[in-house]
């Protein structure tokens, strides 16, 4: 997978997919304009997306990524959890996995309707031209032209889809892990007392008894309670008080804050320009105050094409 998946590529990917036939179109119509430079352009580009290569990579990303797709807009809520998201990080990667063991059956739909589609333009799929001895692309040794796609694009493009998405949230896991011991009952002390290790100096308490002894309490609590096991932090906080669990509380609202994307943080960058303008980047911030009388006097002295009328 190259770059960073997001939903917007997903949508923008299966809107180019479904208007395909009209995007050949467009292309075929500039094509023939007088402007030399434009109607070179969209004939290339028009031939590069008419080739058996790119019609079956276009359909093995988009099937790839409608599994990616609820994840990524989870990613992107203003409201996240650590636990949801990588729970749902999880279920992604085991739905690609079970593509990968079915990849036999699954890449022959997507054949089947590559195949399909290039016949609406006249294009026929083949196998690229192979040599015994090549080093910067597959070289699949087969005469099946589904064969050949198989092994050289779907199965690779799954399996680096499988390993970025275990690299991005196998970091997360081994926190989260320690950060569940404070919303189930079904956990170790141990985990609890390695988070406390970690967020130390943000306890008012560094005691390991008296840390222990005030999550016990809390487990007690969850245990009084009707839900003894919480999905995530703010659910917890609800019903924590932070004037009997202080540390508990605090580790909840870490857990809660914790940053699992950069898409808040992206967002705010890209409202920054309606807040942060041009005029307003030009305002002087002045440390004392001036009297307007200061400032006509000072424009009164300097030379003006026309007259400055100084009105008392």
């Amino acid at each position: 997978m190259s770059g960073e998946f997001n939903g917007v590529q997903a949508i923008i990917l299966n809107d180019f997919e479904e208007l395909f036939e009209q995007v050949i179109e467009s292309l075929n119509f500039i094509s023939e304009w007088k402007d030399v430079e434009t109607s070179s352009h969209a004939s290339n580009l028009c031939s590069a997306i008419l080739e058996g290569g790119f019609i079956i990579s276009m359909l093995i990303v988009a099937k790839c990524f409608s599994v990616g797709l609820p994840l990524s807009k989870h990613l992107q809520r203003v409201s996240i959890d650590l636990g949801e998201a990588i729970q749902l990080a999880e279920d992604t990667i085991k739905e690609l996995e079970d593509f990968r063991k079915n990849a036999d059956s699954i890449f022959q739909d997507i054949f089947e309707n590559a195949v399909s589609l290039g016949n609406k333009f006249g294009i026929t799929i083949s196998i690229p031209r192979t040599t015994k001895r090549q080093a910067n692309r597959v070289n699949v040794e087969t005469d099946s032209i589904e064969v050949y796609y198989r092994i050289a694009i779907f199965i690779p493009y799954i399996e680096t889809f499988i390993e970025q998405l275990k690299v991005r949230f196998t970091s997360h896991k081994a926190i989260l892990v320690n950060f569940n011991s404070l919303i189930s009952l079904n956990t170790d002390e141990n985990h609890f007392l390695s988070l406390t290790e970690t967020y130390m100096e943000d306890l008012s308490s560094s005691s390991k008894t008296v840390l222990l002894s005030e999550y016990n309490l809390w487990q007690r609590r969850l245990r009084n309670l009707e839900t003894s096991n919480y999905r995530n932090a703010m659910e917890a906080l609800s019903v924590c008080n932070p004037e009997i669990y202080p540390n508990i509380f605090k580790l909840l609202t870490i857990f809660a804050t914790l940053p699992v994307s950069t898409a808040q943080n992206e967002r705010s960058f890209s409202s920054l320009k309606k807040i942060k303008t041009y005029l307003r980047n030009s305002v002087i911030l002045w440390a004392k105050n001036i009297e307007s009388k200061q400032v006509l006097d000072e424009l009164a002295v300097k030379k003006r094409r026309l007259p400055l009328i100084l009105w008392g």
